[in-house]
């Protein structure tokens, strides 16, 4: 696991700080995939290169959706595939496949190598845009309430829609009735490229109480989740994440409950662990600022004598658990620890009957661990962090967001430790016929694509003509090289991709369009 392999890692102290020796991942190169449909087999060869010449893992996967999915049994394929394959040329897979499957010229092939090193937590939680944070929870303050919110939570729900979608996800919209308001739970899927149906899962509602502004309950949870998943999109990972918006939950939880009532048992049984964002932007130092009633104390009676010593500072994030869930609470304070060693968490069981009338007020778990789902409630303790706040002052300006960030390096480092960080190469190829070199055009083949500025300055829209699946990376810089944003992108369809420029000083800028047969740099002046 990603947190286990950091003591394979090489460490050098330098002024102070804990600098990770790099090693270099291994790379896919010369992907090819030859159907022989006399025999049903497809031979997939490639060659492995790393550099530092270790093992590597590798594996096989097939879509028949043209990319969509990588859900066509692979399993019967054998040859350079699986654990301790070394690197080197003409490596070969050879695969029996399922011709019920579909036409294998319309499949495609996925390989994977990961040499299970650790790159340092540094590599992923130092992309950490606290300014993001901000700007995306000015955008939300106000009412969101169903019966007297309704422009905040439209401007919730455009937030929730745009920034998944931009991020190359696919977005679903699950509709929820309360009377006559239709609310929505709004989820986007970053696919994992070896088990994609098994799910690490990323909440928070987004929906608030009356005319309270809802900057800390709860767009600071939104906040924090979008960031987080503006960083993962730029990571590969084996297992896939949901990143879910959950409305109606100030009323009973119904956001939470009625999606998971949705899901089928097997997707039930395939969130191996959720990560639920309530209240995450309020830390204090100043002495009892965090206040427990006797039902609290009761129920954290092992905190309460290190909140004693420390005269009940509201300085730490809290990470609440029922027993079935310890395994993915444990991950997150220890993952923390390592990743954020300057912030603090407090790791605790409470039993999971009753459990939401001392748990601050929040829901969303409940449905989680009533279905036995692993859930991890990530509070700042809401009302009870007793600093200069009322409900109707919850606004930005009462946030600590330098905190709020070291929630965002804990989410993401723990995500990357669930999800099973790759360390590697993916690579995608079509399919050609043996016999008659009928080829699949590669999966760039004629991308083209054009930018546009909206009439404010605010939007930059990277329009992307691309007739097939592929995987690209798209990167905004300036001349000098600096990066202002980055993104992997698997793009199935012609696609508009919204950047948000808005903080941009003006002057000239680069966009860099990358695949594995293209690379292309347009210029655009924002003045």
């Amino acid at each position: 696991m990603f947190l286990q392999r950091i003591a394979l890692v090489f460490v050098t102290v330098m002024s102070g700080a804990v600098m990770y020796a790099q090693n270099s991942a291994p790379q896919i190169r010369n992907l090819k995939a030859e159907a022989d449909t006399v025999s049903g087999e497809v031979v997939i060869t490639y060659d492995l290169i790393d550099p530092d010449s270790r093992e590597v893992e590798v594996f096989l996967r097939a879509s028949n959706d043209y990319g969509q999915t990588w859900l066509v049994y692979t399993h019967s394929a054998r040859g350079d595939i699986g654990r301790d394959v070394r690197p080197g040329k003409n490596k070969r897979i050879v695969w029996a496949y399922n011709r019920r499957a579909g036409n294998v010229l319309d499949f495609y092939v996925k390989v994977i190598a990961d040499d299970g090193q650790n790159p340092g937590y540094e590599n992923i939680t130092g992309k950490v845009a606290e300014g993001r944070l901000q700007r995306d929870i000015l955008t939300m303050q106000g009412p969101r309430h169903y019966l007297t919110g309704a422009p905040g939570l439209e401007i919730a729900q455009r937030l929730l829609t745009n920034r998944l979608h931009d991020l190359g996800m696919d977005v679903r919209r699950q509709k929820i009735m309360l009377g006559s308001y239709e609310g929505q739970n709004i989820s986007g899927q970053l696919r994992g490229d070896v088990t994609e149906t098994d799910v690490i899962m990323v909440a928070a509602h987004y929906d608030t109480d009356g005319e309270s502004q809802g900057a800390n309950d709860n767009a600071s949870g939104v906040a924090v989740m979008l960031e987080a998943a503006r960083i993962l999109t730029e990571v590969k990972l084996r297992k896939s994440v949901v990143f879910v918006g959950f409305d109606l939950q100030k009323q009973g939880g119904i956001g939470s409950r009625r999606y998971l009532q949705k899901l089928s048992e097997y997707e039930r049984k395939n969130i191996k662990a959720a990560y639920i964002l309530d209240n995450v932007g309020r830390y204090s130092d100043v002495i009892f600022t965090q206040q427990f009633d006797p039902p609290q104390k009761r129920m954290f009676t092992a905190l309460v004598p290190r909140l004693e010593s420390e005269q009940w500072r509201g300085n730490f994030l809290f990470a609440i658990s029922d027993e079935n869930s310890i395994p993915a609470r444990n991950t997150f304070a220890t993952t923390a620890e390592v990743a954020t060693p300057q912030f603090r968490v407090e790791a605790l069981k409470v039993p999971a009957v009753g459990a939401e009338k001392v748990l601050f007020g929040s829901h969303m778990f409940l449905p989680f661990w009533e279905q036995e789902i692993p859930a991890v409630l990530l509070t700042d303790g809401a009302e009870s962090r007793k600093t200069d706040y009322a409900v109707s002052e919850d606004i930005a300006d009462k946030l600590d967001f330098e905190r709020m960030g070291e929630v965002v390096r804990a989410l993401v480092a723990t995500i990357a430790e669930k999800a099973g960080y790759i360390h590697g190469d993916v690579q995608v190829s079509g399919i050609s016929l043996k016999e008659q070199g009928m080829t699949r055009r590669p999966p760039d083949h004629l991308v083209d694509y054009h930018l546009y500025l909206t009439d404010d300055d605010e939007i930059l829209k990277v329009r992307i003509n691309h007739p097939e699946h592929g995987r690209l990376k798209l990167r905004l810089v300036d001349p000098s090289g600096e990066v202002f944003y980055q993104s992997r992108i698997d793009l199935y369809y012609n696609s508009v991709i919204n950047i948000d420029i808005s903080y941009l000083p003006k002057g000239v800028y680069l966009v860099n369009l990358v695949g594995s047969h293209f690379d292309e740099i347009k210029e655009f002046v924002l003045r």
